[in-house]
């Protein structure tokens, strides 16, 4: 029969929602039912549609059968395409529910810092910590986008990295405000006098907003610590090399060099004072590496909306984080909403970078 192999491939599907259902309600990942049952429900609502779509099939004339045929075989392809998802999904819930368990210490290190600086960044989210190669960070349900599996590397000293998770962080910031109204009419203004095909220029810059608002909250919520870590991390023999996904090393340093003396407190920017000449030296260094068309992708006006913006949507906190930088205070006197970022910039201060 026509549907046979449907029908079984529906079973196999089915049989596959089954388990990870289990395995996702079984998993200690700190999550509640509630909150399981938000990964669930697309894949569930399109299983019910591919059932319904096998029993018009199974009701459908003998003329009809071939258009009925094609739309649950189309079902079952979307069911096939969610359950992807929902085991990739299940997937980072398992790893981080296991090292939750076993790697104690550092999840609880990263979680910290995700309650610390979520409150200036004025987010309410759900991270999963997640031991990785990388950073990185991306929404688990396909609505609402509250809860985020949060990926960070092994270091031989994380804590003195970790304020690079305010970056990550921000792409959750991102997905609430979207891009500045403002920054996007420049960015097609400056399209259209630019000279190439037209979007070229847009193509770039569309994308590279993230990456500019993102190292903006790193600057304003772990100050001095976020240069000095951005720095190290963004190191590289090609800082002028143009890519669509993210802008080039040069151009995201030198945005957070002009950040950081903008926005700064005194005792501050004398902390990162060599840093800043250390990555003007680097570029400098670098410029024989440079693509000719390079300079034609930087534009200071984008740079400097991106900047207002992160202002407007994060609270800066580096006037009372830096004071107490600098103060003989212990750690244990010190307020709980700033705790973690007077600390790495203290170690980040003492160990002069």
């Amino acid at each position: 029969m026509l549907e046979e192999l449907a029908n079984r491939r529906l079973t196999r599907l089915e049989s596959q929602l089954t388990q990870l259902r289990s395995d996702l309600l079984e998993l200690d990942s700190g999550l509640s039912d509630e909150e399981n049952e938000t990964f669930l429900e697309p894949v569930e609502n399109t299983l019910e549609r591919a059932k319904t779509r096998q029993e018009a099939l199974a009701q459908a004339s003998e003329d009809s059968v071939p258009d009925f045929y094609d739309r649950y075989v189309s079902a079952l392809d979307d069911l096939d395409v969610r359950l992807d998802n929902l085991h990739e999904i299940t997937g980072y819930i398992e790893l981080h529910a296991r090292q939750r368990a076993e790697d104690t210490e550092m999840i609880d290190d990263i979680s910290e810092v995700c309650s610390e600086v979520s409150s200036p960044l004025n987010i309410s989210i759900t991270v999963l910590p997640t031991i990785w190669e990388s950073y990185a960070i991306f929404p688990l349900q396909e609505r609402s986008g509250e809860i985020y599996s949060l990926l960070a590397p092994r270091h031989a000293n994380p804590r003195q990295y970790q304020p690079l998770l305010a970056h990550e962080l921000g792409h959750a910031l991102f997905d609430q405000v979207g891009k500045d109204r403002a920054y996007h009419d420049r960015m097609w203004e400056i399209d259209a006098d630019w000279g190439g095909e037209r979007g070229d220029f847009a193509e770039y810059w569309d994308e590279w907003y993230t990456e500019f608002l993102c190292d903006a909250c790193g600057v304003l919520t772990f100050g001095p610590a976020y240069v000095y870590a951005i720095s190290d991390y963004l190191h590289n023999q090609r800082p002028y090399n143009l890519f669509t996904e993210h802008p080039p090393n040069a151009l995201r340093l030198r945005f957070i060099s002009q950040l950081t003396r903008d926005v700064f407190p005194e005792s501050a920017l004398e902390m990162v004072q060599p840093v800043l000449a250390s990555i003007d030296g680097h570029l400098n260094n670098q410029t024989q590496n440079k693509p000719e068309d390079y300079d034609s992708y930087v534009a200071e006006d984008l740079l400097t909306l991106v900047s207002d913006a992160a202002q407007r949507e994060v609270d800066n906190e580096l006037p009372r984080i830096t004071g107490k930088v600098n103060s003989d205070e212990s750690l244990d006197e010190i307020d709980s909403e700033i705790k973690y970022r007077v600390k790495v910039n203290r170690k980040w201060a003492q160990n002069g970078g």
